[in-house]
């Protein structure tokens, strides 16, 4: 079953971070990050070649409406995604992508938590 969960109506708070819907003008913020070699192997894909590429993916993540910008409150730049996706009644699966610059500095737990807080408190959700 591919249940649908819209997260474009989401913006959730972190000390942080704003984990929010995806926009146009996020397009350079995410092929900065996209486009370095050894990032987007980590999470499964090739370094984006070029803007249109991330323009197309940018373009299926608002299209689909399963992943949220993370947005890093100090600069207003845009330095991840997660991705919140119900694949049955009440089960969700999570996964993430940072900047490289980002690595190692809680962003992703601090992301998390905020996703799973509201998946259980406002989703329904039961197992994650």
């Amino acid at each position: 079953m591919d249940a649908f969960v819209d997260v474009t109506t989401w913006r959730l708070e972190t000390e942080r971070l704003m984990l929010r819907p995806w926009r146009e003008e996020d397009l350079e913020d995410f092929y900065r990050y996209a486009s370095v070699p050894g990032v987007g192997e980590m999470a499964g894909w090739a370094a984006h070649e070029n803007r249109e590429q991330s323009a197309a993916i940018l373009k299926l993540f608002m299209d689909e409406k399963k992943t949220l910008a993370l947005e890093e409150k100090a600069t207003g730049r845009v330095i991840g995604y997660i991705l919140f996706h119900e694949f049955d009644e009440g089960v969700y699966e999570m996964g993430w992508f940072f900047n490289r610059t980002c690595w190692g500095k809680g962003y992703a737990l601090e992301a998390c938590k905020a996703v799973v807080d509201h998946a259980f408190n406002q989703q329904n959700a039961h197992k994650i």
